[in-house]
């Protein structure tokens, strides 16, 4: 099983459990956010595991077989948070660098590279949320600039949404 950094309480869907009865079954090791639900059959897993991968032991056992173990992971995975880019731009191309296109992890140094076409020179560069209630600190040099990833999703863009002047 998978979540993401971030997530709510949640469970497992239900085990299917067969064999001898009586049957027990017990977690015998595991993190201890992550319990055993007996009457549901389940595992239920508490909010607040940071990023990582958990094994828990399951162990199941009755009177008439030894005991069963099944290990189930359960990984949480980072958060990865939205870059908008601008496309289509009159008078160059944009382009981001990150791990994955078009996504970054909160901290994760963001590349941004503008060519710009003969002619042109680029105007600026702005990185703002999404909603454009906060900016981002850039540093560039020359068409180049970076900034460390914030933990929500951003646009790049300048003013007039346009990242090119002609001169």
């Amino acid at each position: 099983m998978t979540l993401t950094e971030g997530y709510t309480a949640t469970s497992t869907d239900p085990f299917t459990i067969t064999g001898t009865t009586p049957l027990t079954v017990v977690k015998t090791s595991g993190n201890d956010l992550i319990t055993w639900n007996n009457t549901a059959k389940r595992l239920d897993i508490t909010a607040g595991l940071p990023v990582g991968v958990y094994e828990v032991v399951l162990t199941a056992s009755n009177s008439v077989s030894s005991n069963v173990r099944f290990t189930f992971v359960l990984t949480v995975e980072e958060r990865v948070y939205y870059l908008d880019i601008p496309r289509n731009v009159e008078g160059g191309t944009v382009e981001v660098l990150t791990d994955t296109p078009y996504v970054a992890a909160k901290g994760e140094t963001v590349t941004v590279i503008a060519t710009p076409d003969e002619g042109y020179e680029l105007e600026s560069i702005s990185v703002i949320s999404r909603d454009g209630a906060q900016s981002v600190s850039t540093t560039c040099t020359g068409n180049t600039c970076t900034f460390t990833m914030p933990a929500f999703h951003i646009s790049i863009y300048n003013r007039q949404n346009d990242l090119y002047n002609s001169f």
